[in-house]
């Protein structure tokens, strides 16, 4: 695949930019944000339900209304992701000798080199997840042996994504209907991902910094799913939680920040996206309120967009997300919770964990994880949760489901 491919032209209308191939005829069409001929082109074409997006790299199925995921899938979205966006950039100078490009690559050549053991069937089940976390005494713990479905987990990694605010009200991304590209026609982008990407700010802030005002304002607070985390590291079992949410919820609920790794950035700190000096966010935060931007106070600069430190599409990946990627090695049980793991190199830290220790997920579908001492917890992920902390006899507040409008739960709360 060449860069130059993803810029082919709708052939109906001629944008460029929210479009998709199909796979069946390999005509390229718009999508349904800009003028739906994706969407005239399979209603005239029933058998060409499965398209591929220029965007994103994700696989979308009309006849099923869902994205396709699996192993091979997401190895091809890894090399889309490494022709379209090409090297990182933005990389801080000033950070330690940390070659994060070296890193991605590792992170990337894991991934494609790994092999599956499926010779190998060993069954993680929801008892040896419980008597994993319940508390015990001393004497007990003396009697477990190592085996990983016979110990007490003290190391326990979390990968977290959207999904686990959705019932805190803030949408996530990619759920049709409701997910938040599926409302951004409102802000007349060329296609929805232009509003994290780094080149389309710098000529056009006013969408990002609108978006900013609803979600600062909204009022969200932490879930089943953050104070499950939170809890975990205060009964001293958490060794790390990796991100991909920017709203902070984790550390609302009590999470300190050296547990936390947002990969994707956060509201708490901003820079000028030209000199790269720290600015004030709330100099960003009252801009944003009151539907202005925010300008670089470098007598230097001037000219420069201040923008939080959110990893936009174009941008490196934070330092400390690489730097604590080694951790998961350490790990005894992982929960991956909210994500559809289609972002790299994010959806790789999957790959890196050992074979012994246990992954359990807890989704409303499987994004592709197929191994071994794997355990599916399928449904809405509070209600998951909240068994798992009802039965390992942990104490939890009742804590208030606020889901954002159009959602599928938020439509049966009407009924």
């Amino acid at each position: 695949m060449k860069k130059e491919s993803l810029d082919l032209p709708c052939k109906a209308c001629n944008h460029v930019g929210e479009n998709w191939v199909c796979l069946h005829c390999t005509e390229v069409f718009c999508s349904r944000y800009i003028n739906k001929d994706m969407v005239k082109h399979i209603e005239s074409n029933k058998e060409h339900c499965v398209v591929f997006s220029f965007s994103d790299g994700s696989f979308w199925c009309y006849k099923c209304e869902n994205y396709i995921s699996n192993k091979t899938i997401k190895d091809l979205q890894k090399v889309f992701s490494q022709v379209k966006h090409g090297k990182e950039e933005n990389v801080n100078e000033d950070d330690d000798d940390y070659d994060v490009n070296e890193v991605a690559n590792q992170l990337l050549q894991m991934h494609l080199n790994k092999k599956d053991n499926d010779d190998k069937k060993e069954e993680f089940t929801y008892q040896n997840l419980i008597d994993g976390l319940r508390d015990i005494s001393p004497d007990q713990e003396k009697k477990q042996d190592d085996k990983y479905n016979n110990r007490q987990f003290k190391k326990v990694v979390f990968l977290t994504g959207a999904g686990i605010s959705v019932s805190a009200g803030i949408p996530d991304f990619r759920t049709p209907g409701s997910g938040l590209y599926s409302q951004l026609q409102k802000y007349n982008l060329p296609y929805p991902e232009a509003i994290f990407e780094i080149n389309y700010f710098k000529k056009h802030p006013e969408a990002f910094y609108t978006l900013s005002k609803q979600f600062l304002t909204c009022g969200s607070h932490f879930t089943a799913s953050h104070f499950f985390i939170a809890e975990t590291n205060r009964r001293n079992r958490l060794l790390m939680n990796f991100s991909q949410n920017i709203d902070g919820l984790e550390l609302e609920a009590g999470l300190p920040e050296s547990k936390l790794v947002q990969a994707h950035g956060h509201f708490r700190t901003a820079k000028c996206v030209i000199c790269k000096k720290d600015a004030d966010i709330n100099q960003f935060y009252e801009a944003a309120r009151n539907d202005k931007i925010c300008y670089c106070s470098n007598e230097k600069c001037k000219k420069g967009i201040v923008k939080p430190d959110i990893v936009f599409f174009g941008e490196s990946l934070p330092q400390t997300f690489f730097k604590q990627i080694d951790s998961l090695k350490s790990a005894d049980l992982v929960f991956v919770m909210g994500t559809s793991l289609k972002v790299f190199p994010f959806a790789a830290l999957v790959d890196l964990i050992s074979e012994d220790v246990p992954i359990v997920l807890i989704n409303r579908e499987n994004p592709g994880i197929k191994r071994n001492r794997f355990l599916f917890l399928e449904g809405e992920i509070d209600d998951n949760v909240e068994k798992i902390m009802k039965d390992i006899s942990w104490d939890f507040p009742e804590i208030k489901r606020t889901y954002p409008q159009g959602t599928i739960i938020q439509n049966k709360e009407k009924l």
